[in-house]
């Protein structure tokens, strides 16, 4: 069996400068995801949270600089360590991207995250699963 192939010419977490110039090419990727994420927030939220070192926003690269994936991600407390709680990913190939993802776990790890967890649809649990992630439960709600 072969080993996998990056997916992504580079993989980079969006601060300062490099932020502002990369936010119109990543603001559209993140509004589709946030569009389907029980978190109810915008891009431009987002955009603030980011900037308020509250939330990490990964973007991954092609070849060209060409923005070709996010990975909006949030961090909380546990009893047991911190986890690392992806809020939105978007971007073709995302779920294939097994070399990189294994560098945003060392990445998470080095910052002594020790799980990773996510909301998703029913239908993407497939995609994650090739990530290795398992169902835990369901999260279910009502407006009110």
């Amino acid at each position: 069996m072969n080993a996998p192939s990056p997916v992504f010419k580079s993989v980079e977490l969006l601060t300062g400068e490099r932020l502002t110039e990369a936010w119109s090419e990543c603001s559209p990727l993140l509004q589709r995801a946030l569009d389907t994420s029980p978190i109810p927030r915008s891009a431009e939220d987002c955009l603030v949270l980011i900037r308020n070192h509250r939330l990490d926003l990964l973007v991954g690269y092609l070849a060209d600089r060409k923005v070709a994936a996010i990975l909006l991600v949030g961090y909380f407390q546990e009893k047991s360590g911190t986890v690392a709680h992806i809020q939105a990913a978007a971007g073709p190939n995302i779920s294939r991207a097994l070399v990189e993802w294994g560098d945003v776990v060392a990445w998470l790890k080095a910052k002594g995250v020790y799980r990773v967890q996510l909301f998703c649809q029913p239908a993407q649990e497939r995609l994650w699963r090739m990530l290795g992630f398992t169902t835990v439960y369901r999260v279910m709600s009502v407006p009110i």
